[in-house]
This record gives C-alpha cells, sequence and structure tokens, in this order.
C-alpha cells in the first residue's frame, strides 16, 4: 500500500493553489468582469473551505495534543478571523460592481502570506509528527471533496 502524502505537502500545496488562483485573478484584465468575479468567488469559497478543514479538523488535534501550543492555534485563529474579515469586504466590492479594490487586495496578502508562512513552518510539521496516516487521508478525502 503506497504511503499517503505528508498534511505539510497536502496544505502546502493547497497554499500553493490558492496562490496561483490569486494571481490568475490579478492578472486577468479589469475589463474582464465576469471573469474576474468567477476567479474571485473561486478563490473565496475555496480558502474559506481551507481554513474550516484546519479549524474543524487539524488545530483541535493540535490543542488536544498538546495543550500548550494552544497561544500559537489561537494566532492562527485570529488570522482566519482577519482573512474572513478581509474576503467579506473584498466580496461586497466585487458583488457592488467595483472589482477588487487594491488596498483590500493588499491586506488579504499581508496577512495571508505571513499567516500561510507560519503554517507551513510550525503547524503542519507539527502535525506532520503527530497525525496518523488514516487521519491524513480524511484531511485529502476533505480537500478532494471539496475543491
Amino acid at each position: 500500500m503506497p504511503t499517503p502524502p505528508r498534511l505539510s505537502e497536502l496544505m502546502g500545496g493547497d497554499h500553493n493553489d490558492l496562490d496561483e488562483r490569486w494571481t490568475r485573478l490579478q492578472t486577468t484584465p479589469a475589463s474582464d468582469r465576469a471573469a474576474r468575479r468567477e476567479l474571485f468567488e473561486s478563490f473565496r469559497t475555496d480558502l474559506l473551505r481551507h481554513i474550516e478543514i484546519e479549524e474543524k479538523e487539524l488545530f483541535p488535534r493540535i490543542v488536544e495534543t498538546d495543550p500548550a501550543q494552544r497561544g500559537l492555534v489561537e494566532r492562527l485563529q485570529e488570522e482566519h478571523l482577519r482573512i474572513q474579515e478581509t474576503l467579506r469586504r473584498l466580496a461586497e466590492a466585487v458583488d457592488t460592481g467595483r472589482g477588487v479594490p487594491e488596498d483590500l487586495a493588499a491586506q488579504l496578502i499581508e496577512v495571508l502570506w505571513d499567516h500561510n508562512a507560519r503554517e507551513e513552518a510550525w503547524a503542519y510539521p507539527w502535525l506532520d509528527e503527530h497525525l496518523t496516516h488514516e487521519q491524513v487521508l480524511v484531511i485529502r478525502d476533505e480537500l478532494a471533496h471539496h475543491g
């Protein structure tokens, strides 16, 4: 039986996919409002799904296994709230036909890239060491089911 991928590969790969889709959105001409709206909605939906998997499946396992990590998990959760609020504001702008305002896009990228780096440097490697192969397969299926 093949070894399942490591959680860091799955979730880091999802970060990379989301980054590529954000770049596609940003490089789509502003005049192509329909394409930009579709790209944004897809990006937003999948980023929120990614956050939901972390909040429901990953972060609780960290705290349950090692309560001393609660502070770091809470920081990641606070960043999720900032990301979600910025996505909400971006969705309002897109819905009203204003497109993706540069200031909101910059806010999202600032928090998102720092957040992703923190997850990839600490949370995902920690989870690689503490999740069973079966648990990783569940996460893989969640990503595939919603992606």
